[in-house]
């Protein structure tokens, strides 16, 4: 009886609620867990790279156009999240070699 109320109170204290997200799984206890805290663990990962971003354009608030170049920039959340469009994140910034000005030798 203590171990069940001990682990409610803890699944009451995680961000995302494992019993909204464990409807939509079967009923066996391990999957129910296993999704809300893999996706927590993604949020905070997202989270810690777009704040690095937006601390490099010094400013304070995160926005959408620090996610998409924290996204981009980390090579396994790109792959992860190729496919996906962020409203109002814009691109990276890429200027192609050709359009580069040539270097003289001198």
């Amino acid at each position: 009886m203590r171990w069940r109320s001990l682990t409610h109170n803890l699944f009451r204290a995680s961000q995302l609620s494992i019993f909204n997200t464990s409807r939509l799984l079967p009923p066996r206890r391990r999957r129910r867990q296993r999704l809300p805290r893999r996706l927590e663990c993604l949020c905070a990962e997202i989270l810690e790279l777009a704040a690095n971003a937006a601390r490099d354009n010094k400013q304070t608030r995160i926005v959408p156009r620090h996610i998409t170049l924290a996204v981009k920039n980390d090579e396994e959340l790109n792959k992860l999240l190729g496919g996906v469009t962020i409203a109002a994140g814009g691109v990276l910034p890429n200027i192609h070699a050709i359009l580069l000005p040539k270097k003289s030798a001198k």
